[in-house]
């Protein structure tokens, strides 16, 4: 198996499934690293899971001097790790960092705050008022967590300031991406973010040092409502300047209350090299980036030049909409870089996100661009969506790929539904694929008049040959079946444009499957709504029937009364699909909220009220929207997870689940010899451990499941220090060695 394996929780992801002989059943899951080919070339980022609108930073997480490349995907809600090659002198993707993240919404900044050697998070929490939460990061073992600190500064968990009548939050739009810079040289992180109106831009400088306290606190105060003295307009985005370094310009028509969209992003960097600070904005409804020069000071900026067009010659920003751009200091040699990419939370083009510009002074305005597909040309990207579904196409006895999108965005503004084919090469322990054919089915040529794409095979009429089922936007199904028997290479001809005229309110996923166990395959088929639709039918095993309309019997609209969709959520997004564990068929299911559920067994009673057994830890999360397909994918025995999402990308997962539906359990036989010591030991104490093996993972856990430290990457010796374990009792501590080989100890800690 590969050997880079990161072992969610053994107690967070048991699962409960209890049959009538009361047996108890778990299994884990764990990401790797499949190779996937396209043109003869390995994409090394394929399992990154794709872009729509990422945000960037960076930060040395493991402390190896040099940093890795952070990135939040609006679209996706989800953070993704790039580390830095020295070899190849490129960024690859990590699948397991040194680092858990906070689920988070909008927009983040990802900076050390405090000055402690952690990477901390300044974000838009994900309920109440637009403002600023606080993450705070600190170590558990070598592994990078966050808490979500209390500020206790008013009503809100934001950060507030001193106003007129009262404190007042430190306001930013969930659509905005605000400025976080050490303006004025003492030490602390000051704030940059339009207004509620969305046309000046406001400095929040942070009073931490001066008033005593060091980096360490966020304690803000308004020192200018509209830095650098401009305003945006609000139908276009022109700048208007003020003649006077101490006074506000007017708005366009003179009315400074003017209610306007809101959508801005904003830089502070010294473009010119003149020791003063400039502003970078871009705006929600253009592809550019504008340019504001700062003749005043850091503390008072003042602009009296502006280039609409950043940078002023034919390399310019013009990507999107709204563009924002990002400060890095890329490899080892820490070059100065600009990333511009579309902050737009919605289809964009797809491959105009990332334009990479390094800093060269010999180029107008700085900056020279490098590249306009940065992290980009090596992984997997089909858009909005990724909706794979697995059948031996070609007879050598492996499951291909094939995989759907809802929409992707060319630099034209076209957009078009399209399926690729991945044909798999892998060999047991090993998964890959190649890409033979980004227009399988030739679908590219209907555009977007039918999109998202979800399909599904089987062989619904039992004669032998393939059928393909496509689920679409509109709740309909496309219809394939194969000329040639299943035994040989597949050679899909066009049926219908609506199978049976099945049809549910909209976003069909379909799975097959005999659910009211009467020797026919039915359809069970998921929609945008969260629900699943039971379309029994009524044919024969040869002959295939339904009643389209979802609400009508036999059919069932609601199916197992159970949805998808959390409370107040506007979509649910449900993808069903089975999977066999110890003998019992369970649904599962995708969601919009990017959850994996584990649903009841389907034991053929239609009238069924779903219950969900379990969910898949976060550790597993990779993003909303998302597809799970469970199958053996390399012919080792043991069921594979491919979990496609709304960024268009995939993450695969390896599992302990058999194909035969038993699960192993590796802590039966470890492998792997560990001696812990001094124990029982005592609370704030440091323990030794020593092996046999090299040690790349130490998990501990409380009696309740809890991991409570983590520490990766470490090498035969090791003192593991439990300063942060606050109460005594017994803990379990688990180690994994380089070949996935585990065993676990208890620990008792006294007082």
């Amino acid at each position: 198996m590969n050997t880079n394996k990161y072992f969610t929780s053994i107690f967070a992801l048991i699962f409960l499934l209890i049959n009538n002989a009361g047996h108890l059943y778990s299994q884990e899951l764990y990401p790797t690293n499949a190779i996937i080919k396209k043109n003869q070339d390995t994409l090394y980022n394929a399992m990154d899971g794709g872009m729509n609108s990422p945000q960037f930073a960076q930060f040395d997480l493991n402390n190896d001097g040099l940093d890795e490349l952070l990135m939040f995907d609006r679209v996706g809600k989800v953070f993704n790790v790039y580390e830095y090659n020295i070899t190849k002198k490129r960024y690859q993707y990590m699948i397991d960092p040194p680092i858990k993240f906070p689920k988070l919404e909008a927009w983040v900044v990802m900076k050390d705050y405090n000055g402690d050697g952690i990477l901390d998070i300044l974000a838009l929490p994900n309920e109440g008022p637009f403002g600023f939460g606080v993450w705070k990061g600190r170590k558990s073992g070598n592994i990078t967590v966050f808490d979500h600190l209390n500020l206790n500064q008013g009503f809100y968990n934001l950060l507030y300031y001193p106003g007129n009548n009262g404190k007042l939050q430190v306001y930013c739009a969930n659509t905005d991406i605000p400025c976080m810079d050490d303006i004025d040289g003492d030490g602390d992180l000051d704030i940059f973010t339009f207004n509620e109106g969305g046309a000046y831009l406001e400095f929040y400088k942070n009073m931490s040092a001066e008033k005593g306290f060091g980096r360490d606190s966020l304690i803000f105060e308004k020192k200018d409502l509209c830095y650098g003295k401009f305003f945006e307009n609000s139908t276009t985005n022109q700048i208007n300047l003020s003649s006077n370094p101490n006074s506000c310009p007017n708005s366009f028509d003179d009315n400074p209350l003017e209610v306007r969209h809101s959508g801005s992003t904003t830089l502070i960097k010294d473009i010119d090299k003149d020791g003063i600070k400039d502003i970078l904005i871009g705006d929600l409804s253009y592809n550019n980036v504008i340019y504001l020069r700062n003749t005043g000071s850091n503390l008072q900026a003042f602009i009296t030049d502006t280039v609409e067009h950043f940078p002023h010659n034919p390399q310019r920003v013009n990507l999107g909409p709204f563009p924002a751009v990002y400060e890095l200091y890329l490899g080892e040699e820490r070059t100065e870089s600009l990333v511009a990419s579309s902050n737009f939370g919605g289809l964009a083009d797809e491959r105009q996100l990332n334009w990479l510009y390094t800093y060269d002074p010999t180029a107008e305005n700085n900056f020279r661009l490098d590249s306009k597909t940065f992290l980009l040309n090596n992984n997997i990207d089909m858009g909005l969506d990724f909706n794979p579904a697995f059948m031996d196409l070609d007879g050598d006895g492996l499951k291909d790929m094939v995989v759907g999108n809802k929409l992707f965005a060319i630099e034209n503004s076209a957009t078009y539904a399209y399926l690729a084919y991945y044909k798999n090469t892998s060999t047991p322990g090993n998964i890959s694929f190649e890409l033979k054919d980004n227009d399988f089915l030739s679908r590219k040529q209907f555009g977007s008049a039918q999109h998202g794409y979800k399909p599904t095979f089987c062989d619904i009429d039992n004669n032998g040959f393939i059928d393909l089922l496509i689920g679409t936007e509109r709740g309909f199904l496309l219809h394939y079946e194969s000329s040639t028997p299943s035994t040989e290479e597949a050679n899909f001809v066009f049926k219908s444009d609506s199978f049976f005229h099945v049809k549910v309110p909209s976003r069909a996923a379909p799975t097959v499957y005999d659910v009211d166990r009467d020797g026919l395959l039915d359809l069970l088929i998921g929609d945008k709504n969260g629900n699943f639709t039971f379309f029994k039918n009524i044919g024969t095993s040869t002959a295939p029937n339904f009643v389209g309309n979802f609400q009508l019997a036999p059919n069932k609209y609601k199916f197992g009364k159970f949805s998808t969709k959390g409370a107040g959520d506007t979509e649910g997004d449900a993808t069903p699909g089975i999977l066999t564990i110890n003998g019992k068929d369970l649904l599962v299911s995708g969601s919009q909220k990017g959850k994996i559920f584990l649903l009841s067994e389907m034991n053929g009673d239609t009238s069924i009220a779903l219950q969900e057994l379990d969910s898949w830890s976060d550790d597993i999360y990779t993003g909303r929207q998302n597809v799970p397909v469970f199958t053996d994918l390399d012919n080792d025995g043991f069921i594979d997870l491919v979990n496609g999402n709304i960024r268009g990308g995939m993450t695969i997962f390896n599992t302990t689940i058999r194909t035969d539906g038993s699960v192993k359990t590796n802590v039966l036989a470890p492998r792997l010899s560990i001696n812990i010591y001094p124990n029982p030991t005592k609370l704030n104490s440091i323990i030794n451990i020593s092996s046999n093996e090299s040690i790349r993972y130490i998990d501990v856990f409380d009696m309740n499941g809890r991991k409570i430290l983590s520490m990766r990457d470490e090498k035969g010796f090791i003192s593991l220090d439990l300063k942060d374990i606050q109460s005594s009792g017994i803990y379990i501590i688990r180690l994994i060695d380089n070949k996935g080989n585990f065993n676990t100890q208890k620990v008792i800690l006294i007082e």
